[in-house]
């Protein structure tokens, strides 16, 4: 059930910015919106994830 609103609102999303901004998603298929949003909605956990090692990892040597 998650998996298919998360696919709706995607959906729903390309839709929205194929309709206000045509221009921009000329060359942007759902096939390719589909990873970018995933991107761009993980890559900030990803960083706060590579930071937390970076940090356990420096007080690992702390210690």
């Amino acid at each position: 059930m998650f998996t298919w609103m998360m696919d709706v609102a995607i959906l729903n999303a390309y839709t929205l910015i194929k309709t206000t901004r045509p221009s921009a998603v000329e060359v942007l298929s759902t096939r390719k919106f589909k990873p970018r949003i995933a991107y761009i909605l993980t890559s900030n956990e990803k960083q706060n994830k590579r930071r937390r090692e970076v940090e356990a990892k420096s007080s690992h040597r702390d210690t």
